[in-house]
């Protein structure tokens, strides 16, 4: 789920229904704590992500 994004039509929209996010959302399942450099809308960002803990 996209929770902020510059494009407010974005925001609470699911990334995996946006084809150039796709790919960055299945590399953060598949790797659940990670600095990943790509590329959006032809500008380069740099993302960190770690998970959450539990609350319980």
């Amino acid at each position: 789920m996209v929770r902020a994004h510059p494009d407010e039509k974005q925001v609470n929209t699911s990334a995996s229904e946006n084809a150039e996010l796709k790919l960055l959302l299945a590399d953060m399942q598949a790797n659940p704590s990670e600095e990943k450099n790509f590329n959006y809308n032809g500008e380069n960002y740099l993302l960190f992500y770690n998970p959450i803990p539990s609350t319980g």
